[in-house]
């Protein structure tokens, strides 16, 4: 059973007369932080509680008392916090938010803490009514029907008064909005304080003395000892991090210095693992110096003895790798880069070449690294560096779309690696894996979709047996075979097994990445954004929201120290967020998301252009989708018709990869020109879209017969609008053909669109005097949106009232009069009770229905006046004003 979500932990009512105090209530409680023993204890707790509530003021400054927006709040609420005072007592609002909260939630879930006044004051003798500190909403029950009960109830609040303990209050409201035991927070406050004094010295302490250990750039006598006291001094730091009661300038002050440790600890194994590798006799002189004097007196060194190095073509190349892999420790990558660049002029062999190609595809640099691949496979190379070889050049070859070549690549190294592992399993089974990895995700991208997902499953056997042995050496690799696995099965619907493979990964990499952020932070993250994909795509928003903020965090970090190789991810994290934001009608919010991904991806793109015009085109549509919604129309098309011009480039040289992304984009621009009724354009872009949605289904008809339905179902639309009608019917009864077929498959997940074809070939069918096959239409819609409703009523409780209308029409028109007036008042009662709840959604179909019982059903006109008024404000819109005329016309008979 699926637990229900929530988008706010609490939400704070309060009279604006106490605003000073919500105020300050607000910044402690989402300032508070969660001690990792508490989230042992209760592991369903959220990270910490920042962004968690809702305070009116501050998250809707333009919301109206009780409009759409504070009840949208209040039902997404989890937790009602109540400040109780005189004030609060003297506010409607907060009487009738306390009301609605409990006539949604029930009583349990209401939490209070007194600022001022006496609780239950009007009824003890000894108190002025006046000094009342409890709401009346919040000392009554509220009953079935939404109204105030005579039955009282006894608030359990906490005391922030004068006088009282105010830290136990908000203790007591924390432990409240958490769901823990208010003794678990309390004893920890309590204990926790007496060691703040204690911590504060030594936490100064620390940090000024790792300063000076980082201002004096190593001066340990040996590169070892430098090393022991780099892991010693990253031990003290994590230390001190593990007290949660550091403030937060202080835990600031100490990641970074904890950052810096482990980028020094990473970057000197690294260094001492190539001088160990290669012991040329200057090499050996070179690693003394290193250990003795440092980093810095090794360049000078090295530097120096250019002039010798013609004469030594072979032990100077690797000194040049050296010296290149030495500006890479200090991320001076452009002497890097020509450091490396010397070598393979100087030398050029397998290790050498490697080295530098490896060098330029993190940095990239895509052709020029390619370039070095290919002349490497012209060389005399053993089995082993034949594979490594063709499997980093198809690496690369996918990267840039070069599909076919890369496959073939992918073959080849798998072949070569097979044989090897044939005679040495032990030596070789890891290399097979990646092949078959490598080989997998290339498949998946070309929905060669079983290939792949046979391929990911012998990976990931082979890669736990490996693990099973040498879990330190092997698990990133297991994690990784589990992450690309869930995103194959989370796109072939195969949800529940995608989540279960993500989240297994999750620990993993965390794991992994506690002993090592600075080499597992970038797979955390990329994890978490995938898993919160997944959970966006099952309504669960408030876990995908959080998972996909964590992804954009550690990503932007990884970003500001190589923006080169990580902004790519930031842009991807950008972008998902928008669309998150964009489905919870953050629109705000959403478009600065969409906005910061394109100018990312555009500056991507201009470097290497076959590697991110498909990104730039999809934030383009993205961004575009959004403009639509808020009838941004002509900044829609235009970054519409830009996202479709880079998908039509790309799907010229690769159709297989970007024609579906074509047809997404043709018939996304074909729905704004309808609205803006250029109709010969929509039906234009819609015909486009159509044939290739139909090639693409003809080769994959499970993946592609869906879209065909919508365009189908789309342009029949703008045909029944241009009077085009036998064509307008075809198209109906070939999506509801498709539709019919997917949901004999998968009813939960297309019934609802063969509910709207049929309603909208009845309606075709109507207009035509085709009645009785209208009918049958309407009746077998209103049939299925009723199975839906009953499962979901808020999300398809409309389409019912649709059905039920347009079916009492008709039989209006047929003199089934009875039956008629039963459908319509059941459609009425329906639209009253959506626009009870949602005014501003659905007031306009209520009054509409009110009219339509005056005209059709001869009900009485005070109905007309009731929907007068509900009208009234929307004069000008849609066909308001025509209904505002009809109403004056059937008021005058």
């Amino acid at each position: 059973m699926q637990t229900e979500t929530y988008k706010y932990q609490a939400f704070i009512s309060y009279s604006h007369r106490d605003k000073a105090f919500a105020k300050w209530l607000h910044k402690r409680i989402e300032n508070y932080k969660i001690p990792k023993s508490l989230r042992e204890k209760y592991p369903n707790l959220p990270k910490d509680l920042k962004r968690s509530l809702f305070r009116d003021e501050e998250e809707l400054p333009t919301a109206s008392v009780l409009g759409d927006n504070l009840k949208y709040a209040l039902a997404h609420s989890k937790k009602l916090i109540v400040i109780c005072s005189p004030h609060s007592v003297a506010s409607l609002w907060v009487n009738e938010e306390i009301r609605y909260f409990k006539e949604l939630h029930g009583e349990f879930s209401v939490l209070a803490i007194i600022k001022s006044g006496e609780p239950n004051a009007s009824s003890n003798p000894n108190f002025d009514d006046a000094l009342e500190a409890f709401p009346l909403s919040l000392r009554y029950e509220v009953g079935a029907d939404g109204a105030l009960t005579s039955k009282e109830t006894e608030p359990l609040a906490g005391d922030a008064r004068k006088g009282a303990d105010k830290e136990m209050a908000l203790m007591k409201l924390i432990a409240g909005v958490l769901g823990v035991d208010f003794a678990d927070l309390w004893e920890r406050e309590k204990r926790e304080a007496r060691k703040r004094n204690m911590i504060r010295g030594a936490i100064g302490a620390t940090i000024v003395a790792l300063g000076v250990y980082f201002a004096t750039n190593s001066t340990a006598n040996s590169t070892n000892i430098e090393l022991e006291n780099l892991l010693k001094n990253q031990t003290t730091v994590e230390y001190k991090l593990r007290h949660d009661n550091l403030s937060q300038e202080q835990r600031v002050k100490l990641y970074k210095v904890l950052d810096k440790l482990k980028e020094s600890i990473k970057n000197k194994k690294a260094t001492l693992a190539w001088l160990g590798k290669n012991k040329t006799a200057f090499l050996e002189h070179i690693a003394k110096i290193y250990n003795t004097k440092g980093v810095d007196e090794a360049i000078k060194t090295l530097e120096a003895n250019e002039a010798t190095r013609e004469k030594r073509k072979i032990d100077s190349s690797k000194e040049y790798v050296t010296l290149a892999k030495l500006y890479v420790e200090k991320n001076q990558h452009q002497k890097a880069d020509a450091n490396f660049q010397k070598a393979i002029d100087t030398f050029f062999d397998f290790e050498n070449g490697l080295a530098y190609a490896n060098f330029l595809q993190k940095q990239n640099q895509l052709k020029k690294s390619e370039t070095i691949y290919q002349q490497l496979l012209k060389r005399k190379l053993s089995t082993s560096q034949k594979a490594t070889i063709l499997n980093n050049l198809a690496n690369l070859e996918d990267k840039l779309n070069q599909n076919q070549k890369a496959k073939e690549h992918h073959l080849e190294a798998l072949e070569l690696r097979r044989a090897l592992a044939k005679k040495n399993p032990s030596a070789f089974n890891a290399n097979v894996a990646t092949s078959l990895n490598n080989l997998a995700l290339l498949e998946e991208k070309l929905n060669q979709n079983q290939e792949a997902k046979a391929h990911y499953l012998e990976a990931l056997e082979l890669r736990r047996a490996l693990a099973k042995k040498n879990p330190s050496a092997f698990n990133a690799d297991v994690a990784m075979s589990l992450n690309n696995l869930a995103n194959l099965e989370e796109k072939l619907n195969q949800n529940q097994k995608a989540k279960e493979h993500y989240l297994e990964a999750l620990e993993l990499y965390r794991a992994l990445a506690k002993k090592n952020p600075s080499a597992f932070n970038y797979y955390v993250a990329t994890n978490l954004n995938n898993l919160a994909s997944l959970e966006e795509k099952l309504n669960q928003n408030q876990k995908a929201k959080e998972h996909h903020l964590e992804a954009l965090e550690l990503r932007r970090a990884l970003a500001k120290k190589n923006p080169s190789a990580f902004n790519a991810d930031v842009a991807m994290s950008l972008n998902n967020l928008a669309n998150l934001e964009d489905k919870l009608n953050q629109n705000k919010k959403a478009k600065a998301y969409y906005l910061e991904a394109l100018e990312l991806r555009r500056a991507l793109a201009k470097k290497n252009p076959s590697a991110f015009n498909a990104n730039v085109a999809d934030t383009l549509n993205n961004l575009a989708n959004l403009e639509y919604k808020l009838n941004q129309n002509k900044k829609a098309k235009a970054h519409y018709l830009e996202a479709l011009e880079l998908r039509r480039a790309l799907a010229k040289k690769n159709p297989s990869a970007f024609n579906a992304d074509v047809a997404i984009s043709l018939n996304n621009l074909a729905s704004l020109e309808d609205k803006l009724n250029q109709n010969q354009e929509a039906k234009a872009h819609y015909l486009e879209a159509l044939e290739l949605r139909r090639a693409l289904a003809k080769k994959n008809p499970s993946a592609f017969n869906a879209d065909v339905a919508d365009t189908l179902n789309n342009l029949a639309i703008l045909e029944y609008k241009l009077n085009q009608n036998q064509k307008a019917q075809e198209y109906y009864l070939e999506a509801l053909e498709l539709r019919r077929a997917l949901a004999k498959k998968n009813p939960s997940a297309f019934n609802a669109n063969v509910a709207t074809t049929l309603n909208n070939l009845a309606i075709l069918e109507e207009k035509l005097n085709q009645n009785q096959e209208a009918k049958a239409h309407y009746l077998e819609s209103l049939e299925l949106r009723r199975a839906l409703a009953k499962k979901n009523p808020s999300a398809f409780n409309a389409d019912v009232a649709t059905s039920l209308n347009n079916l009492a029409i008709l039989e209006k028109k047929l003199n089934q009069n009875q039956k008629a007036k039963e459908h319509y008042l059941e459609a009425l009662e329906l639209y009253r009770a959506l626009a009870k709840k949602n005014p501003s959604a659905f007031g306009l179909d209520y009054a509409k229905s009110l009219v339509m019982g005056v005209d059709l059903f001869n009900l009485p006109k005070e109905n007309l006046q009731e929907a007068k008024e509900i009208l009234l404000p929307f004069r000008g819109v849609g066909n308001v004003n025509w209904m505002l005329s009809k109403i004056e016309e059937l008021d005058s008979k």
